[in-house]
């Protein structure tokens, strides 16, 4: 590939991600996961990976006509849309699973493990009704959170939120990609264009300092 054809997916690469940030940055910093599971890593490499996956489709695509390609791009698309649905009510049920509000510290989110620990076993099978916010509180709260969740099942848990976040906005990523290429070639760049014209996206994925 020359150095004109590689400098140019690459713009358009670097446009995409510019315009998913910008475009849903309140999206993705909503549903990031809490800080201790390594935020500003998540959106580094979901970045870097959608660079990567982008390079590699416009590296396949070089040099065949856009038009009579148009069904494949829009195939692609329609993959990546139903792949981006499943992805966004997997990483809702890995979240629900691996997270919990705690009032004690203004409702903040924070991660949990999967396998409670002999002491939080005896207690729980004591007083069954109480919430997982009273059970924390019973062992000297969110700070030694590994009274409660052994520390290898909250270690889990931050891997499987990081992963399930950063192939959540990579499907993302992908499936705007498809679609400019496919369902808007012209139309679907100019908008990129003129959304991200001027702007710098901000670190979207990672909330304010905080937690134990």
């Amino acid at each position: 590939m020359s150095k004109r054809a590689l400098e140019l997916p690459l713009h358009r690469m670097v446009q995409v991600v510019v315009f998913l940030f910008a475009a849903f940055g309140g999206f993705l910093k909503a549903v990031a996961p809490p800080d201790e599971a390594w935020p500003r890593f998540a959106v580094g490499a979901a970045s870097f990976l959608t660079l990567c996956v982008l390079l590699y489709i416009a590296a396949l695509s070089e040099g065949r006509p856009r038009r009579r390609h148009r069904p494949r791009w829009m195939a692609a698309a329609t993959v990546a849309l139903v792949a981006t649905l499943a992805l966004v009510i997997s990483y809702g049920a890995i979240r629900d699973r691996y997270t919990f509000e705690d009032p004690a510290n203004g409702s903040e989110v924070f991660i949990r493990g999967t396998e409670l620990t002999k002491q939080a076993k005896a207690y729980q099978a004591l007083k069954p009704n109480d919430s997982l916010a009273d059970l924390v509180a019973a062992f000297r709260g969110v700070a030694v959170r590994t009274n409660v969740w052994t520390p290898a099942s909250i270690r889990r848990a931050k891997l499987a939120l990081t992963g399930a976040y950063v192939a959540l906005v990579l499907s993302i990523a992908v499936t705007i990609f498809c679609l400019t290429e496919g369902a808007l070639p012209n139309r679907g760049v100019s908008l990129i264009e003129d959304h991200t014209a001027g702007k710098r996206p901000a670190d979207p994925a990672v909330p304010s300092a905080s937690g134990p």
